[in-house]
């Protein structure tokens, strides 16, 4: 996003969030943003969602919720639990979801809370977390000015919203 406002040549912008796009489309930088996916949150490390509210481990790893979308519904989802005060000096924060899952993977956190997508490439058991724990983990896109010439820019943002792209972002692990 910040690349984008200070004009890096890209054409399309896949966020991890709606913000970023439509302040993006807002400011004139975009067209209307599209949602091309729902994230699921996820409890990596273990398959039994208590061990959070029963505090069997030693730290948890989140993504920083003031910057990404995932460490936000994981800070959501353990304050709808009761637990984050508690918990709060366990919590180890990467600066994205790929910083949390790689603690988790290294062995440097016991748990951690990712998105499913990530999760379903490691080895590690897991378990998915009710999306009534936090707000939605909504991913929007846009066509960006830069692009609007571009026809093959043109043509994926067109393909993204098709059937056979939802049906590949399903698989991956997410939600429509």
């Amino acid at each position: 996003y910040a690349q984008i406002r200070r004009g890096a040549p890209f054409d399309v912008f896949l966020a991890a969030d709606a913000e970023r796009p439509a302040l993006l489309s807002a400011d004139g930088l975009a067209r209307s943003p599209f949602t091309y996916a729902n994230g699921v949150l996820v409890l990596i490390g273990s398959g039994d969602a208590d061990v959070l509210a029963n505090g069997r481990f030693a730290r948890l790893a989140i993504a920083n919720p003031k910057l990404a979308p995932y460490g936000l519904a994981a800070a959501n989802t353990l304050h709808h639990m009761g637990v984050y005060e508690r918990y709060e000096s366990r919590l180890v924060f990467g600066e994205n979801i790929g910083q949390a899952l790689a603690m988790v993977a290294t062995g440097n956190t016991d748990l951690g809370l990712v998105s499913l997508a990530q999760a379903r490439l490691t080895s590690r058991p897991f378990t998915v977390i009710s999306s009534d724990m936090h707000e939605p983990i909504r991913q929007d896109g846009v066509l960006l000015r830069r692009g609007y010439a571009n026809l093959a820019a043109v043509s994926f943002v067109e393909f993204i919203q098709t059937q056979d792209a939802k049906h590949i972002v399903r698989e991956a692990g997410y939600l429509l």
